[in-house]
């Protein structure tokens, strides 16, 4: 059972398209840990996202683990 997960999100501006336009940010999130894959997004939304769905995914991992299994 999983119960904490740990990431890594690094964020970086690009350049402005004109003087008018403000820099844009990315993000690059990773899991913690060896040989997790990275992921790219080209707004915090999209991070929001993906966190919120990997959680939920999770979650219903565990509790369908637990599903028959005797308290102790």
């Amino acid at each position: 059972m999983t119960t904490y997960q740990s990431f890594l999100l690094r964020c970086w501006p690009t350049a402005p398209g004109t003087a008018d336009e403000p820099a844009a940010w990315r993000f690059e999130l990773q899991e913690v840990s060896a040989e997790s894959p990275r992921h790219r997004f080209s707004d915090l939304a999209q991070v929001s996202a993906f966190v919120a769905a990997k959680l939920t995914a999770l979650a219903l991992d565990n509790d369908s683990e637990e599903v028959g299994t005797n308290p102790v």
